[in-house]
């Protein structure tokens, strides 16, 4: 409505502007009169727009701040004569308002003042967290004591904080900061916005922790990945009772492979049972997680005899088709390179590549060596690079066989290069060699 009126005006002043020039080319007094009175209405129009102007959007945010406070009673609006933007403050129960506009938002923070000690949450609206709510973690990151966050984080608070955090909500401690572009056009939203947020910081200062409340979690919670975390929190944070004990036994039977693999990886250090240990190894080793893998193997590694960890080992290579970790790797030996290699053939491609250079960190040539005769370029080029790296004499032969089994001109480019830098690296100085004959000598190759 403002932006019509001033347009109008706009348009009158014009017209009056174009009687005004007319009047000073035209003789009479008649025609003197309406020409002054012709400017005189001009110069009203000028200043009745600026004025429109400048009054027009203050008592509009007037307007808007009267509705804020009809939907948030209390409310306190704090103003600077004119110099500054109003600010508004609140206080809903032991929790603080401050409303602060910032060039076209508005920057709202929530500060909980109590008594109640709550843990040190963060909260922050990215994904990357580990709350095992796969839709919570895919949206949010939290940080705060393990054992604290797995048991307060209720059904009922994931959802809370899926509607306000996931909108940009950052929670510190105590504080709580987000942006309000329709702070003042949506009051009713706003402020249920508030109050929401507000009650979140109220129920993160009282969420139960303790081993009660993970242990509800672990049998009660609808998300399997939340009763995995909260089982292993329990049981890696607090005493092994018999009633946790029991809780373990029967999550091993669960449908959830990590509500498995918490159950076994809790129950094998004090009993050291190979039979757990195979399960927690085998469900981690086809499941593709790399952070689990590693940490089921230093638990079986720890746990049990090398020699039946290395026969688990063996069993574990043989299921699955995901990455392996770095620190399975480390634990291949020499008898257990066709294992590796059966693996490696039923992996995909980019697992392949993402495992290049743990390969060549832990000295697996003929597993380098198999991914150099790879179909696909993004896994035998980088596979040839690594070679380079790490490779000894005994590789100059195969890459000799890759070389001349590939029509591929940069595979077979790159196989020579790698042939003769490791020749060059181990004390063969002929260059230039194709011919792997044992006249040759061992590992030389010539031009013939």
């Amino acid at each position: 409505m403002t932006r019509g009126l001033e347009l109008l005006l706009g348009l009158l002043a014009v017209q009056i502007a174009m009687v005004g020039v007319a009047h000073g080319f035209a003789p009479g007094p008649l025609l003197a009169a309406v020409g002054t009175s012709a400017l005189g209405l001009t110069a009203l129009a000028v200043a009745t727009r600026v004025l429109v102007k400048l009054v027009a959007p203050h008592l509009g945010e007037e307007r808007s701040w009267r509705g804020l406070a009809r939907a948030l009673p209390g409310l306190e609006v704090q103003t600077f004569g004119g110099q500054e933007p109003p600010r508004g403050h609140l206080w809903l129960g032991p929790t603080r308002v401050t409303l602060r506009p910032a060039d076209h938002t508005f920057l709202v923070h929530v500060h909980r003042v109590a008594p109640e000690a709550s843990p040190e949450w963060r909260l922050d609206p990215a994904p990357g967290g580990t709350t095992g709510d796969s839709e919570l973690d895919a949206r949010v990151t939290i940080h705060g004591p393990p054992e604290a966050v797995a048991a307060a984080l209720t059904p009922a608070l994931r959802g809370r904080i899926l509607t306000w955090v996931g909108g940009g909500v950052r929670i510190r401690g105590a504080h709580a900061a987000f942006e309000a572009p329709r702070l003042l056009k949506a009051p009713e939203d706003s402020a249920a916005r508030i109050q929401a947020v507000a009650d979140l910081l109220a129920r993160l200062a009282r969420a139960p922790t303790g081993p009660e409340a993970l242990e509800a979690a672990a049998r009660n919670d609808p998300e399997p990945g939340v009763r995995a975390v909260a089982l292993r929190s329990l049981l890696a944070t607090y005493p092994m009772t018999p009633a946790h004990c029991a809780l373990a036994r029967e999550a091993l039977d669960a449908a959830h492979p990590p509500l498995r693999r918490a159950a076994a990886e809790a129950l094998l250090a004090p009993e050291a049972d190979p039979g757990l240990a195979r399960r927690l190894l085998a469900e981690s080793l086809a499941e593709g997680d790399p952070a689990e893998q590693a940490h089921a193997l230093g638990l079986i590694f720890d746990a049990l005899p090398r020699r039946q960890s290395r026969r688990l080992l063996r069993l574990g290579l043989a299921r699955g088709r995901g990455p392996l970790a770095p620190q399975v790797l480390a634990r291949v030996d020499a008898d257990l390179q066709d294992a590796l290699l059966n693996r490696l053939e039923r992996c995909e491609s980019e697992a392949l590549v993402a495992l290049v250079p743990a390969l060549a960190e832990h000295q697996q040539q003929a597993a380098l060596l198999a991914l150099a005769r790879h179909r696909h370029a993004e896994v035998s080029i980088p596979a040839l690079q690594a070679l380079a790296a790490c490779g000894t004499l005994e590789a100059v032969a195969p890459l000799l066989a890759v070389a001349r089994s590939t029509w591929a001109p940069s595979r077979r480019g790159a196989a020579l290069q790698v042939a003769r830098h490791l020749q060059a690296v181990h004390g063969v100085p002929a260059r230039g060699a194709l011919s792997t004959a044992p006249e040759d000598g061992a590992g030389r190759l010539s031009d013939a």
